[in-house]
């Protein structure tokens, strides 16, 4: 089968599939399909603007684990790291989309057990990938882990202390590590995929930091 062939029917197969989810969840669950086919604030009749920011942040988090995707698709080299970077990537969007965290009580865990294994999951990926991640824009990911962290603090004072704003400060906190995790996994994809030009190495290639 070519391989033009062969992409369409795995990005069409997906779309089948996806939509298989609302006719199974009909017949198994009798949700209606359009609870699940129409935009959430056409279902819950609310105002067109309602969720828009945190929309906003699902794009940026399927924007970088798109962009991981990319490169270990492209690159050979260190596409354990691209992977393992997309994995936690999409892992944090499902989160965040579906609200794991805060359902979690119905699978007979807390909330923080699941934020533990967040917390196991990127530190094994500083600790697995350290030489790739200090050879690259280091800081803008720990920008991302001071940010996310910060909105983990201001989420447990949630229902214990309430100030003016403090929505705003915990997802302000959220989306800061959003961005952060994006820019740097753009940035140091940007240094892989430029190695195929000979302009500027991968990491591994030279023994000193990308110019990106």
């Amino acid at each position: 089968m070519p391989q033009s062939l062969r992409t369409v029917f795995i990005g069409f197969g997906f779309i089948v599939l996806a939509l298989c989810v609302p006719v199974a969840a009909k017949l198994i669950w009798d949700i209606p399909p359009a609870d699940m086919l129409r935009d959430t604030a056409a279902v819950l009749e609310g105002p067109a603007y309602a969720g828009i920011l945190s929309t906003l942040g699902f794009l940026l988090w399927t924007a970088a684990a798109t962009i991981c995707l990319f490169v270990a698709a492209a690159q050979p080299y260190a596409r354990a790291f691209w992977l393992y970077a997309a994995t936690i990537t999409l892992i944090l969007l499902a989160d965040d989309w579906l609200m794991l965290h805060e359902n979690a009580h119905y699978i007979g865990v807390t909330e923080h057990v699941i934020y533990g294994v967040y917390a196991i999951a990127m530190a094994y990926y500083v600790v697995r990938f350290r030489q790739i991640l200090l050879r690259a824009e280091y800081l803008l990911l720990l920008a991302a882990y001071v940010c996310f962290a910060g909105s983990l603090v201001v989420d447990a004072l949630d229902g214990v202390v309430y100030f003016p704003g403090f929505y705003i400060v915990e997802d302000g906190f959220k989306m800061f590590g959003i961005m952060g995790w994006l820019l740097f996994h753009w940035r140091l994809g940007l240094s892989f995929m430029t190695e195929h030009t000979g302009r500027v190495a991968s990491p591994s290639a030279r023994n000193k930091t990308p110019t990106i």
